[in-house]
């Protein structure tokens, strides 16, 4: 499938249909969470350095370092960078 058809097909999860109508509240967050994850579908190729560096951590963690407690932190770190 290709990345038209995925980001034809997003459309609101059902659970927000189960009060009966569509809050505008949730409605406009899910709109939001849409667009972005749109946007960074289309540009992906910005990620890819950043990708090939987290690769090449992990890589070197695993072969030589083996610090598990690093790779928690690591990972918190990362993603708490991108919320």
């Amino acid at each position: 499938m290709n990345l038209r058809r995925v980001l034809d097909r997003i459309t609101y999860p059902i659970t927000v249909y189960s009060n009966g109508k569509l809050p505008n509240k949730v409605r406009s967050f899910f709109e939001g969470l849409a667009s972005e994850f749109k946007y960074k579908m289309r540009h992906w190729q910005e990620y890819q350095s950043i990708r090939a560096l987290i690769e090449d951590i992990f890589t070197l963690e695993k072969e030589g370092l083996s610090l598990n407690l690093y790779i928690i932190i690591l990972c918190v770190l990362f993603i708490k960078s991108f919320l």
